[in-house]
């Protein structure tokens, strides 16, 4: 305040031409008017808490971009990653088929039936196996390889297999009616009968 009633002191007593210098403008106490005293209390409140929020603001701004860079790094880097496993994974499908291309030119009818059983190996492995054979007598071989499975990993491990609550062993294969015959297995023909 001192500077700027000096500055402006000095400008009303040049205008009057009055020759006066003012070398320095001691101000012991400043105090507004009664009457404006609240406004002038309210607009340096107003200026404090503008500064306080200007800080407050760098300090959020300085911790949050620092944060959003690390994410957009580890983002980015994720991102890499991925597409370093895409096309190292189709580079690898490539090869594979490339290779089964050069298999099936050597003999088609023995890859065509490999890549059939690996396929079936692959849908069938979670599920009970029912076979039924429809041209002999509709006789049914029910084959629960999956709980053989299982059981067989249990005995392993030191685990006596389980047993249905009639006491029988579930690895028991239901046998064809018929004695003596062998269900045909259909590895050579896929056709479907046609009912």
């Amino acid at each position: 305040i001192g500077v700027d009633v000096h500055a402006r002191l000095q400008d009303y007593l040049d205008r009057y031409n009055t020759g006066l210098l003012i070398i320095e403008l001691i101000l012991d106490r400043t105090a507004a008017p009664e009457a404006v005293r609240d406004a002038f209390d309210d607009v340096a409140r107003a200026k404090e808490d503008e500064e306080r929020f200007r800080n407050e603001a760098q300090t959020y701004a300085n911790g949050i971009i620092p944060d959003a860079r690390g994410r957009a790094q580890r983002m980015r880097e994720e991102a890499e990653a991925h597409r370093q496993q895409a096309v190292a994974r189709a580079e690898g499908d490539a090869q594979r088929f490339e290779a089964l291309l050069a298999e099936y030119r050597r003999a088609p009818a023995v890859t065509r039936e490999r890549l059939y059983l690996e396929t079936m190996e692959q849908v069938l492995s979670g599920a009970s196996k029912v076979l039924i054979d429809t041209k002999q007598g509709n006789n049914m071989l029910y084959l629960p390889l999956d709980q053989m499975i299982k059981q067989q990993k249990q005995s392993r491990a030191g685990n006596a297999p389980s047993s249905d609550s009639d006491g029988s062993s579930s690895s028991s294969v239901p046998r064809s009616s018929s004695a003596g015959e062998r269900p045909q297995t259909g590895y050579g023909s896929r056709t479907r009968e046609i009912r």
